[in-house]
C-alpha cells in the first residue's frame, strides 16, 4: 500500500523505507557529533582555540593537556562536521591549524546567551549513562533516580540559563523599542550588541513572539518546583525514566 504524500504524491513503502533509513542514519550522525562537542566542551578545547586562536594538534594538546594524536582526531572531525574551519587544507597534518570560527564560540562557550547550546551534548550523554535501569523500568513501571543520570550539566542549568535569558529579552521586549524586535534592551557590559533571540524563537513577520516561542518558553515548567526541593504536581517524586 501507499501513502498520500505533502504534494498529493503517492509514497510507496520502498520511498518509507529510504526515508527511514536517511533519517536513522542522520541521527546517528547528530549523536556522533553531540558527542564530540561534549568532549570538546568538557576538556577545554572550544575554550582554547576561542582565547589562543588557530592552534595546530601539537599547540592545542599542550595547552589543554591532552593528547596529541587525538587533539589531532578531534579536530579533523570538527572540521568535517564544520563546527571547525582549517586556514590551509594543504598543510601536513602536523602543521594544520584549525580555528573557532566567529559566531561559533557564542554557541559553544557564552552561558549567558540564548544561542548557548553546549549543554544539550551534555545532557545526552547524562541521558545514555543509566540507560540499563531504564530497560528494567520500562518492564517494572518504576522510575530511575536521578543520581543515577550523574551530573554533567553546568552548575546553573541548561533550563535555567535559557530562562535567565528569555526573561532578559521578554522583559525587554514589554518595554518596546529594539526589544520587540526580538532584542533585549542596553548592551551586556563588555558592550557587546543587544541579546537577541535565535529565530526560532522570534516571530519575524509579526514583529513579536509566537505564542509557542519565547514567551511561552519563559513560563516556569510545574516540574520546575523539583529544582527547589519540592514535588511535582501530582504530589510525588519525579519517576519518568527519560527524564533526568
Amino acid at each position: 500500500m501507499s501513502e498520500e504524500m505533502a504534494d498529493g504524491s503517492a509514497r510507496t513503502p520502498e520511498q518509507r523505507r529510504e526515508a527511514l533509513v536517511e533519517q536513522v542514519f542522520g541521527s546517528a550522525i547528530g549523536l556522533m557529533e553531540l558527542l564530540s562537542i561534549y568532549v570538546g566542551e568538557r576538556l577545554g578545547l572550544y575554550r582554547a582555540l576561542a582565547e589562543g586562536g588557530a592552534a595546530t594538534a601539537p599547540e592545542l594538546a599542550a595547552a589543554t593537556a591532552t593528547n596529541k594524536r587525538y587533539a589531532r582526531e578531534w579536530l579533523e572531525q570538527q572540521a568535517v562536521a564544520g563546527i571547525l574551519e582549517v586556514e590551509d587544507e594543504r598543510a601536513g597534518p602536523e602543521a594544520r591549524r584549525f580555528r573557532l570560527p566567529e559566531g561559533h564560540d557564542e554557541v559553544l562557550l557564552e552561558r549567558d546567551s540564548l544561542y548557548y547550546a553546549a549543554p544539550l551534548a551534555q545532557q545526552m550523554v547524562s541521558i545514555t549513562r543509566p540507560l540499563p535501569a531504564v530497560l528494567e523500568a520500562f518492564k517494572t513501571g518504576g522510575g530511575v533516580p536521578y543520581p543515577d543520570y550523574g551530573d554533567p550539566l553546568p552548575p546553573e542549568g541548561v533550563l535555567r540559563q535559557s530562562y535567565r535569558a528569555l526573561r532578559r529579552v521578554r522583559d525587554g521586549a514589554r518595554c518596546g523599542g529594539a526589544a520587540d524586535r526580538g532584542e533585549a534592551s542596553g548592551r551586556h557590559q563588555d558592550d557587546k550588541p543587544p541579546l537577541r533571540a535565535p529565530a526560532l524563537l522570534r516571530d519575524e513577520d509579526a514583529g513579536h513572539y509566537s505564542k509557542g516561542g519565547a514567551s511561552k518558553a519563559c513560563e516556569p515548567h510545574p516540574l520546575s518546583r523539583r529544582e527547589r526541593g519540592g514535588t511535582d504536581p501530582r504530589g510525588n517524586s519525579h519517576t519518568n525514566p527519560l527524564h533526568p
